[in-house]
């Protein structure tokens, strides 16, 4: 997904704007319900305004995802009555390989998350590159990385970026 414009005004729980799934229970929009893994995913150069709770889903419903590409998007997170997260996953699932790069991220909810990464500890973060990201805003956290229960499972992390508050 490249050089896109999104105006999510949806704000109900568990909505995303983006979302990259292997479509196992859901049926919609025409996925097949094959469980087939998401792998080599770019989204790039997008302009995302959004009301959603998660704004860019790169996991979903225990899959595994793999060489994920989110570089140079400006999102853009509208919701100051509740907290969003603008780049993340669920907890049941798995990144293999992913770089989340030169993006700008501007948080409205002193709640939210920029770059929200955790699993649980049958899900693994392998590979994982955050870097030369800008994140302004009302936030609870730039970026959390690691595991939901002990911080364990995850390994070859690259993580750099800058925040304005």
């Amino acid at each position: 997904m490249r050089d896109s414009i999104s105006n999510n005004l949806h704000d109900t729980y568990g909505t995303a704007t983006i979302q990259v799934d292997r479509a196992k229970n859901l049926g919609i929009w025409g996925l097949l319900l094959d469980g087939t893994n998401p792998k080599n995913v770019t989204i790039e150069n997008n302009k995302i305004n959004s009301m959603s709770e998660l704004v860019l889903q790169l996991g979903h419903d225990q899959s595994i995802a793999g060489d994920i590409r989110v570089v140079k998007n400006a999102i853009n997170c509208l919701n100051k009555a509740r907290a969003q997260i603008a780049i993340g996953k669920d907890e049941d699932t798995s990144i293999l390989t992913a770089n989340i790069k030169d993006n700008q991220i501007k948080l409205n909810n002193a709640n939210s998350v920029g770059v929200n990464l955790v699993a649980n500890t049958a899900n693994r973060l392998e590979n994982i590159s955050i870097a030369g990201n800008t994140i302004t805003g009302k936030i609870r956290s730039a970026t959390i990385v690691g595991n939901s229960v002990a911080s364990a499972g995850f390994e070859d992390i690259l993580y750099s970026h800058y925040v304005e508050v």
